[in-house]
């Protein structure tokens, strides 16, 4: 699950594809997002919806479209959203924490070690647990 806009709630279903509410609206209900794409992780920000498709390739929702839309070549195994369009993934061949620059469009690795988990802050800190349980880190990352 993860926050969106306005307090917009997104969730994976059983079936993988990726849904959401408004849970200030009473009679809100569940709806699907983006069509037929089905997702692995999801994350999300108060300026965007990001998930890792099945086919394990970084996506982004379009707003205007109503549609994911994929971004970058790298594929991955998890993804975290932090503020003003900051974006870390943990790389799926590698499991190394990358960060996406929409300049470029591309994903840039940000670290040399592996990862087993990643999270953004809200000061746009990437926080990673590497393999060893007594090491902790984070990276700061500036936002655009």
């Amino acid at each position: 699950m993860a926050f969106g806009a306005d307090d917009e709630l997104y969730r994976l279903g059983c079936d993988k594809r990726v849904y959401s509410i408004r849970p200030d609206d009473k009679k809100s209900q569940w709806s699907q997002l983006g069509g037929d794409v089905r997702a692995e992780s999801i994350s999300a920000s108060h300026d965007s919806l990001w998930i890792i498709a099945d086919s394990l390739q970084p996506m982004k929702f379009n707003q205007q479209l109503k549609r994911f839309q994929y971004k970058g070549n790298k594929k991955g195994v998890s993804i975290s959203v932090g503020l003003n369009g900051v974006v870390f993934m943990m790389g799926r061949a590698d499991s190394r924490p990358y960060a996406w620059n929409e300049a470029e469009e591309s994903w840039k690795s940000i670290g040399w070690s592996p990862v087993i988990n990643i999270g953004a802050g809200h000061t746009n800190l990437m926080y990673q647990v590497e393999p060893r349980a007594t090491s902790k880190r984070k990276n700061q990352i500036i936002g655009k």
